[in-house]
């Protein structure tokens, strides 16, 4: 027999056996297998330096005319060019009024002062944290859990009687303040007030009656009893102004008064006198002074005014002068007594309420005493203990990670805002640059249409220059040119000179855009900062506008900054070094996840983004992962199919795929 004939009436039994084998081995290799950890490239946080620019293509132009523009705004506080003039880059055309920008340099600074002095205080405070606690702090807080420990101790054992004895004292002395008064119907201390004007509205009752009576003497002095008659002194009393009392009036009022008051007064009790009556009798005794110091003040004008004779000696006049001026002052201390007492009762009635208030609480407060310690109040006093001792624990304790983690963010935290605040003085500085107006290249005044303190703006022309430099002009969106501005350096190509590369400058930017197919182009003009021969009028060019340069800033690559939510988020692998992570472009294995951490961003270019907060320098961040399973598998799936044997039967691990196509094989025989 033939070993093909073998084969053929053997088959099913060889095709069993392989499926056996290749079951058999395909566990074996599996078993073989093991789950290996992820791999991590990583790269460290560094200090680096991000420029950041813009680009775009054009043409190289021909044109030597530029019209000079600038970039802010203001008054013109010096103009130096005049048509003819040849200038250099290092020719200063015109200023223009920068006090807003100092002023911004100067905000600038002193955040930058604030911001220093804010990290000062983050490394002391940190510095303080990691201390051991001093003496007096901790008999301090020993001091506060003995209080609290004293004061739960007092609460539980209740009222002292002697507490309880002046609590009731206190409230009886607020009680007696609303008490009524021996007269059954007004309250003590309001009954008081009205005991005391008695006194004042009998003195001046008293004060009335000895003004009017000096007022009498004098008239009889002066041979006029009245004054309804034609003598020259009744015109002397009479008031110059027609809408004023006449002397007459005034003294007819205060001799009315005076008379009503004096039987009222002299009838008022001392103590517990009708309040209605006391009410009245102020208002008019306050009407009745009034009206006697007008006319005591024109009677005294009066006597001023007379000249002595026979009948009149100058003593007696200045005598009645004398008697007169007293009354006044008499009578205006009796007017301010009365003030006041009306005064004093409107207060004593208005604080009988607060009184009131004083009185319950004093009663409440008794009262509590009596029934001893409140469950709520023990139970504050036992939190309040409590707390005492865990504070008394941890100044002991020390800080914990925590307390070290969060002063260690406040650091990188006031760090970050340190460096933003000297990048917001930098720009402040920069800014003033755009005040001082200098020629953007060598060559001609030709024409000056502005004068010294014209009001300009980013669309006023300041002057036309002409010049043999060659002048690239480029089309940039609205995003981009707002990146841009007159001064900034740019590196120009070209198509056609591929080894060539000049340095140029933007000399000026379109105020207005054009709008195309939806799309508004501002067009800048970039001016050769060097000259080159080969390079022609019409050539290609790509310029690179470099828009800003940050030095000395922590970056990461792109690739490791993940956008969610508007939100920015970086992975790090904790439990590795910079060191390590450097050593290996094909990963780090880690059993442990990498950690997610918010960051905020700053500028940024094609390679790297700045970090503003929320790394340190030195800490390893993920740019890439490795699942090295997946490529294991990949890799044996490939390699075990390429094992078969001499009878083609496939070996190894891949006995699955050899069975299938030796059983469609032997399918064919059949």
């Amino acid at each position: 027999m033939s070993a093909f004939t073998f084969l053929v009436k053997h088959k099913i039994a060889i095709g069993l056996a392989v499926v056996a084998i290749g079951g058999g081995g395909y566990a074996y290799v599996h078993a073989q297998q093991t789950t290996k950890p992820l791999q991590y490239v990583l790269s460290p946080v560094t200090k680096q330096t991000i420029i950041t620019s813009v680009s775009a293509a054009g043409q190289v132009s021909g044109e030597n005319q530029l019209d000079l523009k600038p970039t802010v705004s203001g008054k013109i506080t010096k103009l130096s060019m005049k048509p003819g003039d040849l200038v250099t880059t290092s020719t200063v055309l015109a200023t223009i009024d920068a006090t807003e920008a100092q002023k911004a340099i100067r905000d600038a600074a002193q955040s930058v002062t604030n911001a220093r002095l804010s990290v000062q205080s983050a490394e002391l405070s940190f510095q303080k944290l990691k201390e051991p606690p001093d003496s007096l702090s901790l008999t301090q807080s020993q001091h506060s859990v003995d209080q609290a420990q004293r004061s739960l101790e007092a609460l539980r054992k209740g009222a002292d009687p002697l507490d309880i004895q002046q609590a009731e004292r206190s409230y009886q002395l607020e009680a007696d303040k609303i008490a009524l008064s021996s007269d059954g119907a007004t309250i003590n201390s309001v009954r008081d007030a009205y005991d005391a004007a008695v006194v004042v509205i009998k003195n001046a009752s008293q004060s009335l009656q000895t003004s009017l009576r000096d007022v009498s003497d004098g008239l009889n002095a002066l041979g006029q009893s009245n004054l309804n008659g034609s003598y020259e002194y009744s015109r002397l009393l009479s008031a110059t102004d027609p809408n004023q009392p006449t002397g007459d009036n005034l003294y007819q009022n205060a001799k009315s008064a005076g008379t009503e008051l004096k039987p009222k007064a002299d009838s008022l009790l001392l103590v517990n006198a009708n309040v209605k009556s006391i009410d009245d009798d102020l208002l008019l005794a306050r009407a009745g002074l009034a009206s006697t110091g007008l006319f005591l003040q024109k009677f005294d004008e009066m006597l001023l005014s007379i000249v002595p004779s026979a009948s009149l000696s100058q003593s007696t006049i200045d005598s009645m002068r004398s008697a007169i001026r007293s009354d006044r002052s008499d009578v205006l201390s009796k007017t301010t007594a009365i003030t006041t007492a009306i005064q004093a009762i409107e207060n004593a009635k208005t604080s009988v309420q607060s009184q009131q208030v004083a009185v319950e609480k004093a009663k409440i407060a008794l009262d509590k005493l009596k029934q001893g310690p409140d469950a709520d109040d023990v139970a504050t006093a036992e939190e309040r203990l409590t707390e005492a001792k865990a504070s008394l624990a941890k100044l002991k304790q020390g800080p914990t990670a925590i307390d070290i983690a969060n002063a260690q963010n406040s650091i990188s935290q006031r760090r970050a805002d340190l460096v933003t605040a000297q990048s917001r003085y930098t720009d402040a500085v920069n800014a003033l640059k755009d005040y001082t107006i200098h020629a953007p290249f060598e060559g001609m005044v030709a024409s000056v249409p502005v004068r010294l303190g014209d009001q300009v703006s980013g669309s006023t022309v300041l002057g036309t220059i002409l010049t043999k430099a060659k002048i690239v002009s480029i089309p940039l969106n609205e995003v981009d040119v707002s990146k841009v501005a007159v001064g900034q350096k740019a590196t120009l190509t070209f198509d056609a000179l591929p080894d060539i590369s000049i340095a140029g400058s933007v000399t000026q930017i379109d105020a207005v855009g054009t709008v195309s197919q939806g799309v508004v182009n501002y067009n800048v003009k970039v001016a050769f900062l060097t000259e080159d021969d080969h390079i022609k009028p019409g050539m290609s060019a790509s310029v690179a506008v470099i828009t800003s340069i940050r030095t000395d800033v922590l970056a990461v690559p792109n690739a490791a900054v993940q956008q969610s939510g508007g939100r920015a988020t970086v992975r790090l692998l904790t439990n590795v070094s910079a060191t390590s992570s450097a050593s290996s472009a094909q990963g780090i294995a880690s059993d442990i996840p990498p950690e997610s951490r918010q960051i905020e961003v700053g500028s940024s270019n094609d390679q790297v983004t700045e970090v503003v907060s929320g790394l340190q320098e030195g800490e390893s961040i993920v740019i890439r992962t490795i699942d090295p399973n997946a490529q294991t598998a990949a890799t044996t799936g490939t390699q075990t199919r390429q094992q078969t044997s001499t009878l083609g039967i496939p070996t190894g691990g891949g006995f699955g795929g050899g069975a299938a196509t030796f059983r469609a094989g032997g399918a064919a025989g059949r």
